[in-house]
């Protein structure tokens, strides 16, 4: 089995569900990033699926840019004793910051192109 999947929800429980590629039982730890974003474009069920399928000791991580009453349930459905962090819009950014952006070809999983830039 693989170490790192990255995926979404829907493929994943197709391969759960239709090829055991990929089997959850060691799963340590759960990202649903984009989460807002996934429940807007419709994957409600395919992600409450997915942790309904997943082992009860998961540590799980849920980011969201957007904290709507869908993310809400979603929170209190898939996170235990959840952390809530959010960025404060009246910080300025450190001038040393450096940011860095990778774009993938996940169907070849391949990385495309890296990217380097500074605000």
């Amino acid at each position: 089995m693989p170490d790192i999947v990255v995926t979404t929800p829907g493929r994943i429980i197709d391969h759960l569900c239709n090829s055991q590629s990929v089997g959850l039982e060691d799963l340590a730890v759960l990202i649903l990033d984009e989460a807002g974003l996934f429940l807007e474009l419709g994957f409600s069920a395919e992600i409450r699926e997915l942790i309904r399928l997943c082992p009860e000791r998961l540590q799980t991580m849920l980011f969201s840019a957007t904290m709507t009453e869908e993310v809400k349930e979603l929170v209190k459905l898939s996170l235990t004793k959840p952390l809530r962090l959010s960025a404060d819009p009246s910080t300025k950014r450190p001038a040393t910051l450096m940011e860095e952006h990778s774009w993938w070809c996940f169907s070849e999983l391949m990385i495309v192109e890296e990217k380097k830039t500074k605000p």
